[in-house]
């Protein structure tokens, strides 16, 4: 169960317009949240740069979209990506192929290691680290919108089966 964070009675309200972690391309400053979280993989996540502009964080393309592969990100459930994983292995694929971009790599190489020990060893592993470059959008009311290019760090891991499980 998640505990409820207490606040301070001078700590500002909650609202859709909370700080965000990231940095804004342009100015290298923070920005603010437009709409609440956003950011899912049908809505890209909007920020407000300092100028008045909107900076929507485009989704990467996705290399494959095979059965078995496993997109990890920080938002998603470990242990249902875990289920997934186990279920495309015991279902009889010999491999399956594990993506991870960004704050998610480590997460995607921990989903591995915890595979790999769960079938005693009898899995083989094979990572590759690649740069992936987004575009994102910035829009400027009364402006033309600008598109902005920036590199992430990917990790993809192929899990091939090398003998009978044992589960």
């Amino acid at each position: 169960k998640k505990k409820k964070k207490k606040t301070n009675a001078g700590s500002r309200p909650a609202s859709n317009k909370a700080d965000v972690g990231k940095h804004n391309e342009q100015s290298g400053k923070r920005g603010k949240h437009v709409q609440g979280k956003g950011g899912n993989r049908h809505t890209p996540k909007l920020l407000q740069t300092d100028d008045g502009g909107i900076l929507m964080k485009r989704l990467p393309n996705r290399e494959s979209n095979e059965e078995t592969d496993v997109y990890v990100s920080r938002n998603s459930d470990f242990a249902v990506q875990m289920q997934r994983s186990e279920a495309l292995l015991n279902y009889g694929y010999k491999s399956i192929c594990i993506h991870g971009l960004g704050a998610a790599c480590h997460r995607a190489i921990n989903l591995a290691l915890q595979l790999q020990k769960r079938y005693h060893q009898n899995i083989e592993i094979t990572a590759e680290t690649s740069t992936v470059t987004l575009v994102d959008e910035v829009q400027i009311p009364g402006k033309e919108p600008k598109r902005v290019q920036r590199n992430n760090s990917a990790v993809h891991i192929k899990l091939i089966v090398t003998s009978e499980q044992e589960t």
